[in-house]
């Protein structure tokens, strides 16, 4: 780089020194052009800035008081004191339509609207129409709509009444197991409600008792369901439900009758026989019971007393069957059997 020509003690620059220029272009132009910008984004930088703000703050202000339309749901609540019921649909909200400024519009969008509330018992039979005078509305905030924009009350005179508790159970208990009886204590409670309603009505239904795979009763508390009236005594009963052992029957193959001699009876078996023979024996009990029998040790027979022999054959004995259990009944066919002397 040349060095510059020292002017009155400033070194001036040569025009190596500039840099690069366009073709064609004016150094008074490019001087020019960087004084304007300059001037532009540096003089007064404070107060354009400040200008810069004022002129959002209006453009946000203009345009928040445009109108916007809100649609909020707001919840409905009863009063009733006198002895009547409403038997009527009951609505617990409705869907309202609401314009204001963008801004009111916005604040309304965080707040919890009121409900409205509806004292019944100053009211009688009919529509109830919805005013805007029964919602609570900020100030600057129109009512547009309301949906739907009435209400239609019924009543009927309260009357009371005592119902039957009916148990309600689902499913089976275990194999082998049925549902014996059911009881509630008490089996009656009462109940208030629409007198209409409880004309028709004879029983109150318990929750549900869920009796799957059970082989033991159930005993406790069970809650009363009353859906379209009051109950005036506990909420719940005591239920009792019996879970019994359902008696099956097994019927053995043919087994062959022995001749058993008393004890001290010494005598030659060989020369008696039985007639028939076989005997057929039904067994009657539990299924699991029943299950646990080994048929292989079921024994049927007949006795021979020293009182037998005196009479001597031919003489009907009873038959008998071994094991002997306490929770198995047995049934032999035949009963007797015919003891004969063999020739």
């Amino acid at each position: 780089m040349s060095e510059g020509k020292k002017v009155s003690g400033i070194v001036e620059s040569t025009p190596e020194d500039r840099g690069p220029r366009l073709r064609g272009e004016s150094p008074g132009l490019t001087a020019a052009i960087r004084r304007l910008a300059h001037r532009a984004f540096v003089e007064n930088a404070a107060l354009k800035f400040v200008a810069l703000v004022l002129a959002l703050t209006v453009f946000v202000l203009v345009h928040s008081d445009e109108n916007d339309v809100y649609h909020p749901w707001v919840s409905v609540t009863y009063s009733q004191e006198d002895r009547r019921v409403m038997v009527s649909k009951r609505i617990d909200q409705v869907q309202i339509s609401v314009r204001g400024t963008r801004r009111r519009i916005k604040r309304l969008q965080k707040q919890r609207l009121e409900s409205i509330h509806i004292d019944a018992s100053r009211l009688s039979n009919g529509d109830l129409l919805l005013e805007p005078s029964m919602f609570n509305l900020p100030e600057g905030v129109e009512l547009i709509s309301v949906n739907p924009p009435s209400i239609h009350l019924e009543f009927d005179e309260r009357d009371e009444k005592l119902l039957t508790v009916e148990i309600d159970t689902v499913g089976l208990p275990a194999r082998g197991f049925r549902m014996g009886s059911a009881m509630s204590r008490p089996s009656q409670v009462r109940v208030s409600g629409a007198r209409k309603a409880l004309a028709s009505i004879n029983s109150i239904t318990t929750e549900q008792v869920n009796l799957t795979g059970r082989t033991q009763p159930f005993e406790g508390a069970v809650k009363l369901l009353s859906p379209a009236f009051d109950i005036l005594d506990a909420p719940s009963v005591n239920v009792s439900v019996q879970i019994v052992e359902e008696l099956q029957a097994r019927e053995l193959s043919a087994k062959r009758v022995e001749l058993r001699p008393t004890d001290g009876l010494n005598i030659e078996l060989a020369g008696y026989a039985l007639k028939p023979a076989t005997a057929r024996v039904t067994m009657y009990g539990g299924l699991h019971a029943l299950e646990a029998i080994d048929e292989e040790k079921v024994q049927v027979f007949v006795e021979l007393t020293p009182n037998d022999l005196m009479q001597g054959p031919p003489r009907q004995l009873e038959l008998r069957v071994e094991p002997m259990l306490s929770d198995i009944a047995y049934k032999i066919s035949p009963t007797h059997v015919m003891l004969t002397a063999v020739e």
